[in-house]
């Protein structure tokens, strides 16, 4: 009953004017959270909203156009965004730019509205900036500067970020070399499931670098990240089975079951609204 007197007062103040409100009401549609999903009744209420000078909706707006193919629209909204600073409009930008989705390839311009969401604390940003870096893209190639992005999102415990941290550690460019450091990021990139950093700990894992050399480690995070959609870490971790007793691969089995069972939520929770796919 609470709830649906919430959502009747959401409406009410919705249908009178108030932003707030409709940027609420079109996440609930969005969201089909209280409200049955609808599309195109969220894009109604976030224009309403943006309409009215609201930075959230005019962000919210701009990501439904981009999604409808809609990309004068898009490009509108979301630039009035990114010009009020809003973080993610800068970033979203960024990547237009740097894909050419609706607007001409710029990587200079991919490279300004990246710098500005990834001062702002935008993970996507930072490692998207560190890329350029990497490549030289609409800025001079720096892989100091790669990594210390990539290092910034990787502190925040962005993903992505960790596993490139792990590997510019382990091939020392942009800061000295370090199996151990890049073993340490690895790893908290495979707590969090990434399946490339847990096939790197496989295989420093079966090689002894960076770590004390373990094939049942190794094998633990080969087949985790085969489960994972890894498909080199299957052949690697199969031509080490040969190492293993029947015991120790049953052990090991057992050890991935408890990992996915534990871990089957996680994605989950790190999805976010609104995350195009050219997102993380």
């Amino acid at each position: 009953m609470a709830v649906d007197k919430k959502l009747r007062d959401l409406v009410q103040k919705a249908e009178a004017g108030d932003p707030d409100s409709q940027v609420g009401l079109g996440l609930l549609h969005r969201l089909s959270r209280g409200v049955e999903g609808n599309d195109s009744e969220a894009g109604q209420w976030f224009r309403k909203a943006a309409e009215q000078g609201s930075l959230e909706a005019a962000y919210y707006l701009g990501c439904h156009c981009l999604e409808t193919g809609d990309y004068p629209e898009a490009i509108k909204w979301i630039m009035d965004a990114a010009l009020r600073g809003h973080e993610r409009a800068e970033f979203t930008l960024g990547y237009m730019y740097c894909k050419g989705e609706g607007l001409k390839q710029d990587y200079s311009e991919a490279a300004k509205w990246f710098l500005k969401a990834a001062e702002q604390g935008s993970t996507d940003a930072q490692v998207n900036l560190g890329i350029l870096y990497v490549q030289g893209l609409g800025v001079e190639k720096d892989m100091s500067q790669a990594f210390e992005w990539n290092l910034k999102a990787a502190e925040q415990g962005y993903d992505v970020a960790q596993n490139n941290v792990g590997i510019l550690y382990f091939r020392g460019e942009g800061v000295e070399l370090s199996q151990t450091e890049a073993v340490k990021w690895w790893r908290k990139a495979a707590d969090q499931g990434h399946e490339e950093a847990q096939y790197y700990l496989g295989l420093v894992y079966g090689a002894g670098k960076g770590v004390v050399k373990d094939v049942e480690k190794a094998c633990f995070w080969l087949m985790l990240a085969a489960r994972n959609g890894q498909e080199e870490a299957l052949a690697i971790k199969e031509s080490m089975d040969n190492w293993l007793s029947k015991k120790q691969k049953d052990k090991i089995t057992k050890k991935v079951k408890k990992w996915l069972k534990e871990h089957e939520e996680q994605e989950l929770g790190r999805a976010h609204l609104f995350d195009h796919p050219f997102s993380r």
